[in-house]
């Protein structure tokens, strides 16, 4: 059922929004996320690490810039934290769960169906002694990375992106092109080919944005992201993941057109779902929030 908030998704007429106050905020962001790897590269190489250290260790740093962000957007922009990243007075637990659970089993259905009818093409690649380490890391250290990218660029970049444009759509793009940039650096990119995977990576940052604005929130977007992580580290990985984890199967391949075909398939699927159980707005009237110019407010540096 559709919601009728009182504030809109955007916080330019609350808090400070000045161009310098961002260029802090993304400045201590970087800082704070280059502090937490030192950890992972003072161990990378040691001996006897197991897969979950590493993941552990490389999933550091995202807790290091997002408790950072937060105290940027408490005292730089005089916001409460929530506010950048939706408009309801709380975050909304049934859309978090709903975002995970749906996309986690739209994930789930073409591996399934996959391993079907072309068995050679997984392999097991379970360790039961693993197992236990892999839960603990993923409900917890991944859940953060997923929450921090979706505060930060489905939060507090669109913010900042729509003071400097006035526009919802331009603050959408922008957002999911420095989104999908940024990815370019994961291993998987370089092996399948740079141009193949940013077009995915902005894609789906894409998607996530324009969600974030119609929902008036980000909870369903940070859902769809942890789900999207988990399973990858948990279920069904595949070789040249950023996540190097001993998850439960291993694709032998990962074939990022088929990838970006089932990606937009399972799109259309879990906004229709949405649409149905949130009263998300039709094409038309997601144009028309979409272009719409947004109210301006204080704009002190």
């Amino acid at each position: 059922m559709a919601e009728n908030l009182q504030v809109s998704f955007w916080a330019k007429k609350e808090g400070e929004h000045g161009v310098f106050r961002y260029l802090i905020g993304c400045i201590g962001v970087v800082v704070a996320y280059i502090s937490g790897q030192i950890p992972y590269l003072m161990s990378h190489g040691s001996t006897g690490q197991s897969s979950n250290e590493a993941l552990a260790l490389i999933l550091l740093p995202f807790a290091v810039a997002g408790a950072l962000l937060l105290l940027v957007v408490r005292f730089v922009h005089q916001l409460p934290p929530l506010r950048m990243a939706t408009a309801r007075p709380r975050a909304d637990q049934d859309r978090l769960a709903f975002g995970f659970w749906v996309w986690l089993g739209l994930l789930a259905v073409p591996d399934l169906l996959g391993w079907w009818l072309q068995p050679e093409a997984y392999r097991l690649t379970f360790r039961p002694e693993h197992l236990p380490g892999l839960l603990l890391v993923a409900l917890t250290l991944l859940f953060v990375q997923t929450t921090t990218e979706e505060y930060f660029f489905r939060g507090y970049l669109m913010q900042g992106l729509a003071k400097a444009g006035n526009r919802p759509w331009a603050a959408v793009m922008g957002s999911a092109l420095v989104f999908g940039l940024l990815h370019l650096g994961n291993p998987e990119a370089a092996q399948y080919g740079r141009g193949i995977m940013l077009l995915y990576y902005v894609g789906f940052g894409l998607a996530l944005s324009a969600l974030t604005v119609l929902d008036q929130g980000a909870e369903l977007a940070a859902g769809v992201h942890a789900a999207t992580n988990f399973y990858g580290a948990v279920f069904v990985s595949y070789e040249g993941s950023a996540l190097s984890t001993a998850s439960l199967a291993q694709a032998a391949s990962l074939e990022p057109a088929r990838m970006t075909a089932l990606a937009l398939v399972s799109g259309a699927i879990f906004l229709a779902l949405a649409k149905r159980r949130y009263g998300l707005p039709g094409l038309k009237a997601a144009w028309q929030e979409l272009s719409q110019p947004i109210e301006t407010g204080k704009h002190n540096y």
